[in-house]
């Protein structure tokens, strides 16, 4: 987002209203922000959030017929008491089936086949390891457009040639391997792969340590007011993070044991 030449990132928490180019996105004429809009499809299929549509459970993927969240106070899915709220105003709603149905005191699941191991990963895997041996050669683009396509999106280079404010990153092994990260961080979002990614490319460290987790006011009921961020702790990440404690019990029955390092 903060390299796309056409995306004002600056105004990206500024007040803006659902419009016709986003009408399958984001409720037409509702108060949301510049955050919410203009967004690619995986975004919208991966997140549930204010003012942002999905299929409604009661129709057969009508997009007529929507069903949009209102996570402010006083809205459906918004702050409800001290138990009951959403501190940071998103729901991941990727591999929910969007007939799976909450009612009074109620919940019935839609069945469907569950995605053990998807084709985008290994991919995106491949292309990660190919990119570290010869570089942003013609198969690297090739698998990763792939994944891209599917979305919707142009390829790699075409997209960092025509949008970008730094067109020749997917020239280097440096630039393409980031994009690969982004790629896979956006592809497998809540799928269980950034826990593992960020330790294997020894950015846990980095993007995990001393990071605010911020959210929406929850408990406030107009935009004006939603709309500001509110930091509710950090997560902490040391390099020692990267490795798993050995047991004091298996310390003592075994003296050749070393501890790990920084336990």
């Amino acid at each position: 987002m903060e390299e796309d030449n056409s995306y004002d990132y600056s105004s990206r928490f500024d007040l803006k209203t659902g419009d016709e180019a986003n009408k399958f996105y984001v409720k037409q004429g509702y108060e949301t922000i510049g955050l919410h809009l203009d967004r690619e499809s995986r975004f919208y299929a991966s997140l549930a959030g204010d003012g942002i549509l999905s299929y409604d459970v009661n129709n057969e993927a009508d997009d007529t017929s929507l069903f949009v969240v209102d996570a402010k106070n006083g809205g459906m899915a918004g702050y409800l008491n001290e138990r009951q709220f959403n501190q940071t105003g998103y729901w991941p709603k990727k591999l929910v089936h969007y007939k799976s149905a909450i009612g009074n005191n109620s919940f019935t699941a839609e069945n469907y086949s569950w995605p053990v191991y998807r084709l985008a990963d290994l991919y995106l895997l491949y292309a990660e390891c190919l990119n570290e041996v010869s570089g942003p050669v013609a198969e690297v683009f090739q698998y990763v457009d792939d994944v891209r396509e599917r979305s919707g999106l142009d390829g790699v280079q075409a997209s960092w040639t025509a949008s970008s404010n730094n067109p020749t990153k997917p020239s280097t092994k440096e630039g393409l391997r980031e994009i690969i990260h982004q790629e896979r961080s956006i592809e497998l979002a809540f799928e269980g792969h950034r826990f593992w990614d960020l330790r294997r490319w020894f950015k846990a460290h980095v993007l995990l340590n001393s990071t605010s987790m911020r959210g929406w006011s929850y408990e406030k009921a107009t935009a004006e007011t939603f709309y500001n961020q509110v930091e509710y702790g950090v997560t902490e990440f040391s390099i020692r993070d990267y490795f798993w404690p050995i047991a004091e019990d298996d310390i003592l029955a075994n003296p050749n044991l070393d501890q790990a390092f920084g336990w």
